[in-house]
């Protein structure tokens, strides 16, 4: 199967791509630089300790699991 953008098409990929897609996601959170722009981006965050937040269309739930490990909004 032949499929242009996985991130859009992701219903369609086979186990294989999935698991690939899955690890590439997962492993770009664990990177210095991608760790230094989600800090920056946290840090102008005006969020409340008690605060709710959903994330849409987030993957493996990178971002998500990150700030639940910050929680210094």
């Amino acid at each position: 199967m032949s499929v242009s953008d996985p991130h859009r098409f992701s219903s369609q990929l086979d186990g294989i791509t999935t698991q690939r897609l899955i690890d590439r996601l997962e492993s770009r959170a664990k990177d210095d630089i991608f760790i230094k722009l989600f800090n920056q981006y946290v840090s102008k965050l005006d969020l409340p300790e008690s605060a709710l937040v959903l994330e849409v269309g987030c993957g493996t739930g990178v971002i998500a699991h990150m700030l639940v490990k910050k929680r210094s909004f």
